[in-house]
């Protein structure tokens, strides 16, 4: 594992990188987290028992380190993380994913069917909502398709003296989020790294609040397999796979029944309807 670059302060621009979520900043009311996150958990009946249990408050986890000019969130084996998936067949003999929760809250917005995972051994990865300005650089030199992509997909300053003041955005889309997932896979084979890890941040849409937090692992093989917590039966998650099934059909036949000016038109459309959702594939 790669040693840490330097441990020696942190300079007043670099320090301006240090993004506090909301749920980091200290409490002005007078309720815990843990008891806000009761008040936005569904009805108990909707729960099974394992659903039950509160998880972790993302930022727990930001013991950032520094390592070849980046901020390094480290999770440890065994720490849990979510997904919200309705194409899930407990049948199927592998189950491979990248992008995951770290609560379960959010899994509402990515289907009905909810599974956990928990880490296999102890994985760093590149905190993007931070300072990563040796990732950056590598992609100024190596990929700069992926690096406007980080500037503007992820939010992050072009220039660090601007990092006090840039209003740091998420504007998640699947192709784009994969392809910089990509381009950590390239810089991990010198640098070690197994994705990257954001806090919540403010979402592109702003009708639509903040953007959740998210874990992006490249390689399955770091997470255990699946593990269904929502409770569904065998036939209910039959249904639930067959709708989803039909949701993704649909596009490709409205493709076939328009003229190519529509369906431009219709790509257009559904890219922005599909920005942060459905993207964790």
């Amino acid at each position: 594992m790669p040693k840490s670059l330097s441990s020696s302060p942190l300079s007043s621009a670099e320090a301006a990188f240090r993004f506090e979520s909301p749920l980091a900043s200290p409490k002005k009311a007078s309720r815990s987290p843990t008891a806000l996150a009761v008040a936005q958990l569904p009805s108990l009946g909707q729960l099974s028992p394992d659903m039950l249990k509160i998880p972790s408050i993302m930022q727990s986890d930001l013991n950032l380190t520094r390592k070849f000019d980046n901020d390094v969130v480290t999770l440890p084996e065994g720490t849990v993380l979510y997904r919200g998936d309705d194409r899930y067949d407990p049948k199927q003999a592998t189950y491979e994913a990248q992008f995951y929760l770290r609560d379960q809250l959010n899994t509402k917005n990515y289907g009905q069917i909810v599974l956990s995972f928990e880490l296999t051994q102890p994985i760093e990865l590149l905190a993007l909502d931070q300072n990563v300005e040796g990732f950056k650089n590598w992609l100024a030199q190596n990929d700069t398709e992926s690096l406007n992509i980080l500037h503007n997909h992820f939010g992050y300053p072009k220039e660090l003296s601007q990092a006090s003041t840039h209003k740091r955005v998420r504007d998640s889309v699947g192709n784009k989020d994969r392809a910089l997932l990509n381009s950590i896979k390239q810089y991990a084979a010198q640098h070690g790294f197994k994705g990257y890890y954001i806090q919540q941040m403010a979402h592109a849409d702003a009708g639509r609040g903040d953007f959740h937090g998210e874990v992006a692992i490249y390689d399955s093989t770091f997470v255990s397999n699946p593990r269904l917590i929502s409770g569904q039966n065998k036939d209910e998650i039959r249904d639930l796979n067959q709708a989803a099934k039909l949701k993704q059909l649909e596009p490709q036949k409205k493709r076939k029944r328009i003229s190519q000016a529509e369906r431009i038109d219709l790509d257009v459309r559904e890219n922005q309807a599909n920005r942060g959702r459905g993207l964790f594939g």
